[in-house]
């Protein structure tokens, strides 16, 4: 038994290594996006504020009318949350635009979950930094809570989701390392909606490796939907 645990030891020693091999090769080719705190992001269609706190970058895309906030989190060197709020507006299909604001939202939600139910090789942490261990096909999908409910002062209709994948080296099943995800999904409707057939998705994301000492905070979208203000033309 002490043979084997220290053999896993050793196995578990050597990712570690990778990881930090892997983290100082990203942060010497990678190039950041510009670093934000409160700011205010004018988006042409809409604006919001920034996340709080400090070591969010922003990526905006104003032909896709999408803004992206991402931010990472070491603890003792080594990656251990992958933090991505992203907001974009959408124009609902013409022959949808006899759809109900609910119709609307829960046929969006549940065209995700359809995505999600799908898509078995995920992959939430950046492109650039490889999940630091090897994923198997075990995905797992769960979720949370599905409704609707008032934010910052806003309607808004939501789907909570946790999701796993990987084992460490497939040799340790659901006792061994994996990574994570806890994520939410909220969509908001102007007052103009039937008019205008516009509305917007939120997203926040949080990937992780199990075992991670802090608290997952899905909250931290809350002051930026609460921010968000429709700024184009109302017809």
């Amino acid at each position: 038994m002490r043979v084997f645990m220290k053999n896993k030891l050793n196995e578990f020693l050597k990712g570690v290594l990778i990881i930090l091999f892997l983290s100082m090769g990203a942060c010497a080719t990678t190039q950041p996006s510009s670093q934000i705190r409160g700011a205010v992001i004018d988006m042409g269609a809409y604006s919001l504020e920034s996340p709080g706190g400090q070591g969010w970058e922003a990526d905006i895309n104003n032909e896709k009318s999408i803004v992206s906030f991402t931010k990472i989190d070491y603890v003792f060197g080594f990656l251990d949350r992958f933090n991505l709020i992203r907001i974009s507006r959408h124009e609902l299909e013409q022959q949808k635009w006899n759809m109900s604001e609910d119709e609307t939202a829960y046929d969006f939600i549940n065209s995700n979950e359809k995505i999600m139910i799908e898509d078995k090789v995920r992959n939430p942490w950046p492109t650039w930094h490889p999940a630091p261990y090897q994923v198997e096909n075990n995905y797992r999908l769960k979720y949370e809570k599905k409704g609707s409910a008032t934010i910052e002062g806003k309607r808004v209709y939501f789907l909570n989701y946790k999701t796993a994948s990987g084992a460490f080296n497939g040799g340790l099943s659901d006792k061994g390392p994996y990574r994570a995800e806890e994520a939410g999904l909220y969509l908001y409707f102007p007052d103009n909606f039937k008019q205008r057939h516009v509305f917007y998705t939120f997203r926040i994301s949080i990937a992780f490796m199990r075992g991670t000492i802090y608290k997952i905070d899905l909250t931290q979208i809350d002051p930026v939907i609460g921010s968000f203000k429709e700024t184009e033309a109302k017809k």
